[in-house]
């Protein structure tokens, strides 16, 4: 907010406001005009900025010069602009501009927070951040905010004071590094005040923090799939959880015989010669209803340490996964994906239709994340997905 103050020194002249004569405005938009000097001064002294406070304008509007404030229709004093209610090709103005300047501060600031208000979060070490908005006006300077308070609500119902634990290089950007939180719904509630003391008071974001999972579409009878990642838990009756998968197999050249096989028993659980299953391979899972496969699967994490995944192949057939790290990720081109290694034809399999396809090097194909695949290798190599 700006203010003219009209004070005299005894002769009637008033020194707070410096004038500013035929000065060629910036047109931001056939309408809006945007001045180089500011604020524009309450020159009448009446308490408002409006078309009165300019001196003299100098417009031309469809191609016709007017020099009439009737086509002023705002001011805008801290920001500068003057908008106009035709369009002019041209402008020139005078006004005059305050020398003395007060900000005034009534809004209490906002806040916008990561992760978002109901987002699910798959980091069980996430970052919290805090993001003040406390810019409540054009040339506004005071933007900084102090956190007063800053509680977290765990699954539990418990609270943990973490005021105290978030960083800031500015007073505005604030960040807290949680480490290994329990998995469930968390509540963070935030109180902070700005330079002028408005306050933002118990604003509450809700967020969950939830396994990170693949869900593999499946249909009854064979598929042909894949684990992108390695799962929490190995074991094959921990992995294939889902209960209506009865035969899960999968090939090894490395091993006698090629083939290792679970397959479910009355009692529910898996046996055979395939007792674990990683993102290393693909796996054949026979299954009688459309349920999918759900896997947890943790991924990467920050600090860990875990190396990125890397699969030895054989030279000949190998059934590959489609491996990523970014669950968001649904395609990788073929020859991408296989970036590295000598290869002369990928075989998927389509169980909607029972059929195989068939796909060259040096193409447009690609392949799907959660899907398996046969490579046939010139060279034995390594696959870094």
């Amino acid at each position: 907010m700006v203010f003219s103050i009209q004070a005299s020194d005894g002769s009637n002249a008033y020194t707070n406001l410096t004038a500013v004569a035929d000065e060629t405005p910036t047109l931001t938009s056939s309408t809006l005009l945007t001045l180089a000097k500011g604020p524009i001064a309450d020159a009448d002294f009446d308490g408002d900025v409006d078309r009165d406070d300019i001196t003299a304008i100098s417009l031309t509007i469809g191609g016709t010069a007017t020099t009439s404030k009737s086509f002023i229709s705002a001011v805008d004093a801290s920001a500068r602009t003057i908008t106009l209610s035709s369009a002019a090709t041209a402008a020139t103005i005078s006004y005059k501009t305050a020398d003395t300047v007060f900000e005034i501060d009534q809004a209490a600031p906002t806040v916008t927070v990561t992760p978002a208000s109901g987002a699910t979060v798959t980091d069980q070490s996430p970052f919290l951040r805090l993001v003040f908005d406390e810019d409540e006006y054009p040339g506004d300077s005071y933007k900084t905010v102090t956190i007063t308070k800053a509680v977290l609500t765990n699954p539990d119902a418990s609270t943990t004071d973490i005021a105290s634990s978030f960083v800031s290089a500015d007073n505005i950007d604030f960040l807290y590094s949680a480490t290994d939180l329990a998995l469930g719904a968390y509540t963070l509630t935030i109180s902070a005040t700005d330079f002028a003391g408005n306050a933002l008071t118990d604003s509450a974001t809700t967020f969950t923090v939830a396994k990170r999972t693949a869900s593999i579409a499946l249909r009854p009878g064979w598929n042909l799939v894949s684990i992108p990642g390695t799962p929490a838990d190995t074991a094959v009756g921990t992995a294939i959880a889902n209960a209506n998968i009865d035969i899960v197999t999968t090939y090894d050249p490395t091993t006698a015989g090629g083939w290792l096989t679970a397959v479910r028993g009355s009692d529910g659980t898996f046996s055979g010669t395939l007792t674990t299953v990683d993102g290393s391979k693909g796996y054949w899972v026979h299954t009688s209803t459309f349920d999918p496969l759900t896997v947890d699967v943790p991924g990467l994490t920050a600090g860990s340490a875990s190396a990125p995944a890397q699969y030895k192949l054989v030279q000949g057939w190998n059934l590959i996964p489609v491996s990523t790290n970014d669950l968001t990720v649904t395609t990788r081109d073929a020859d991408d994906y296989l970036t590295g290694l000598s290869w002369s034809r990928i075989i998927g399999y389509s169980n909607s239709n029972n059929a195989f396809t068939s796909i060259l090097p040096d193409g447009a194909d690609t392949v799907s994340v959660g899907q398996g695949y046969w490579v046939y290798l010139k060279t034995a190599g390594t696959l870094v997905p």
